[in-house]
């Protein structure tokens, strides 16, 4: 498969729901077939983290410039420069549905 990169360094705030993509955010999320399941991965750092996942010249959602193997190595080795208490991350299963 392939990864994209849906955001970088979105403002959040600690228990305050964020729902994306809003409007502003600029796109919405169309799945294409097929149906399956897929999975998200979410990191959250106290500060920007300057991944060099997403093409510099463009604005997310943006195929990644990496295998999906090479976001999870290019992740780890930024994560672990930081202090265990300024990330967090996880990946979450999405079922993809398309409709037609």
């Amino acid at each position: 498969g392939d990864a994209f990169v849906l955001a970088e360094n979105l403002p959040l705030a600690a228990r305050v729901p964020r729902v994306f993509p809003q409007p502003s955010d600029g796109f919405v999320l169309k799945a294409q077939p097929p149906a399956g399941r897929d999975h998200v991965v979410l990191v959250v750092t106290r500060t920007p983290l300057v991944s060099g996942i997403a093409p510099p010249s463009r604005r997310p959602p943006v195929p990644a410039t990496l295998s999906p193997e090479g976001v999870v190595v290019r992740l780890d080795a930024l994560l672990a420069r930081l202090p265990a208490d300024a990330w967090s991350h996880d990946t979450l299963p999405v079922d993809v549905l398309v409709r037609r």
